[in-house]
């Protein structure tokens, strides 16, 4: 007999055991169990590789469930958003990754307990997507030095290295590649050089990074920051700053609020989306906001205020 006092909504969770470093397998057992204390109906399902999430989202919109639960990091919640955005279904999350730059908009207690009263106790809000080319994306979009940074840390098997942030970011700079694309930027066309390209929708950018601080996920609009070319030792200032949030400091830094970018490239633009490598390809490489466009489960603002 279901227990009366669950909550009667029908919950798909979708878990990535290889979340967090292959940590989360660990804890998948402990967390099923505590999901299943909370819902009458849930159906539990394991991805086994990439383009997972986004399968099992789209069947859970095909089947009427009301949630979508996702145990794991970023990239888990980018591929189940890409079958939740403009469907209403409402998603929630128990965060299992790296960094987890788009739980942090959420709350920036990670721990399991708080992670569980969101998704049970949790405010319904909407909040807004993105569309780059044919893709949703939920956070962010990075070419350049930041882009340079993920690429080396998918392609080095020594996980030290993300813990080391000055070498990483050392790396980086010094193998850093040419930006010379035309940008326009809603009505506002940029022709210059430049050494980092992050468009996003919230305030964290991988690797916790801050290039727009004033973000805000929920506004209809992207936050976008360019720094132009410059010398390799202020470029890897700049990406120490953006750990505590980077400001316009002069002229080199320069920040816009938009709608929409368009990239102009005769050439296919390989960059990152929510910290995974794709490619804008085709002659309409645009970038759009889709406002209002995805549900999430929030902390009540309420208990936020108890909190503090």
């Amino acid at each position: 007999m279901k227990d009366s006092t669950k909550s009667k909504l029908r919950v798909k969770v979708i878990a990535n055991p290889s979340a967090g470093a292959g940590t989360s397998h660990e804890q998948i057992p402990v967390i099923r169990k505590k999901i299943e204390e909370l819902f009458n109906d849930v159906e539990f399902s394991l991805t086994n590789g990439p383009g997972d999430a986004v399968r099992l989202a789209r069947d859970a919109v095909s089947n009427n469930f009301h949630r979508v639960i996702v145990v794991g990091g970023d990239g888990t919640v980018s591929e189940a958003v890409q079958g939740l955005a403009r469907t209403g279904i409402v998603l929630g999350i128990i965060p299992f990754g790296k960094n987890n730059d788009f739980y942090r908009t959420i709350t920036n207690d990670l721990s399991l307990d708080k992670a569980l009263r969101i998704i049970s106790q949790g405010e319904v809000v909407k909040i807004d997507t993105g569309i780059a080319g044919k893709r949703a994306f939920v956070n962010s979009v990075n070419l350049g030095v930041q882009a340079q940074a993920l690429e080396i840390l998918a392609d080095n098997n020594d996980s030290s290295l993300s813990r080391n942030e000055f070498v990483l970011n050392y790396k980086a700079v010094k193998n850093r590649k040419q930006l010379e694309y035309i940008l326009k930027i809603d009505s506002v066309q940029i022709k210059e050089k430049l050494d980092i390209i992050t468009i996003n929708i919230g305030k964290y950018s991988p690797r916790g990074l801050v290039f727009t601080p004033f973000a805000d996920n929920s506004d209809g609009l992207f936050d976008v920051c360019i720094v132009k070319r410059r010398r390799k030792l202020r470029l890897y200032l700049d990406l120490l700053r953006a750990r505590s949030g980077l400001r316009p400091r002069n002229t080199r830094i320069r920040m816009y609020r938009c709608r929409q970018v368009s990239i102009d490239s005769d050439s296919d633009v390989p960059l990152y989306i929510d910290g995974d490598k794709s490619v804008l390809i085709g002659t309409n490489k645009s970038i759009k906001i889709i406002p209002q466009s995805l549900k999430i489960l929030k902390e009540p603002a309420k208990a936020v205020k108890q909190d503090k």
